[in-house]
């Protein structure tokens, strides 16, 4: 079976978008939002999965949402501070990393700029969110793959929506050895010849600061 067939058919992952990877790509994107992590985090596994097969770069693009409801000053800090530890942890696994601000926090812009292979990004069941993601697979031109990796079980086995924790718990528990198992910290990026020049994003977090 193909690689990527078999990365798609896992349950963690939705394909919104089909199609064969861009052939004039230049790169993997994830799309980080929900899952903010650099490691335990499968969605980033997958991007870098598909981005080793296709010997490409993978670069994260993560772009903070301005006037998120019921969001305040203190949400944002707490996000903000939390970048450093991103990035160096995406620093350890050779994997880019792009922070934009609004009003360049647009990610169809941003794969209109670096010409993407192929985009994954995390689930995220809230109304709001989704809507982003089903309007991406509308107006993206490339495959876009959305993975489950806030869970242990992926959400999709569940088979329906859970009312109650003696009917979700026969299903979780089903599942458990096959997915409670501990993981090697084997999704790194490597390198390749083809590989060694550099992408530049001249836009990239703009007035930023960490402080």
């Amino acid at each position: 079976m193909d690689p990527l067939t078999t990365i798609s058919a896992n349950p963690r992952v939705t394909v919104r978008r089909d199609g064969i990877p861009r052939v004039d790509g230049c790169c993997v994107v994830y799309w980080m939002q929900r899952a903010q992590r650099g490691i335990d985090n499968p969605a980033l596994d997958v991007a870098i999965e598909i981005a080793n097969i296709l010997r490409k770069p993978a670069v994260v693009f993560f772009a903070p949402v301005p006037f998120y409801p019921h969001a305040n000053l203190r949400h944002y800090r707490f996000l903000n501070e939390g970048m450093p530890d991103i990035a160096a942890a995406l620093g350890k696994r050779n994997v880019g990393f792009v922070l934009r601000r609004c009003p360049d926090h647009s990610l169809l812009k941003f794969c209109d700029e670096v010409k993407p292979v192929l985009v994954v990004s995390d689930e995220n069941p809230m109304r709001e969110p989704e809507r982003w993601r089903e309007k991406a697979a509308r107006k993206l031109r490339v495959p876009l793959w959305t993975v489950d990796a806030d869970v242990i079980v992926p959400s999709r086995l569940l088979e329906k929506a859970q009312y109650a924790a003696h009917t979700i718990r026969p299903r979780l528990q089903k599942h458990l050895k096959k997915f409670l198992i501990r993981l090697r910290w084997r999704c790194r990026m490597r390198t390749h010849r083809r590989l060694t020049k550099k992408l530049f994003w001249t836009r990239s977090s703009p007035g930023v600061s960490f402080r």
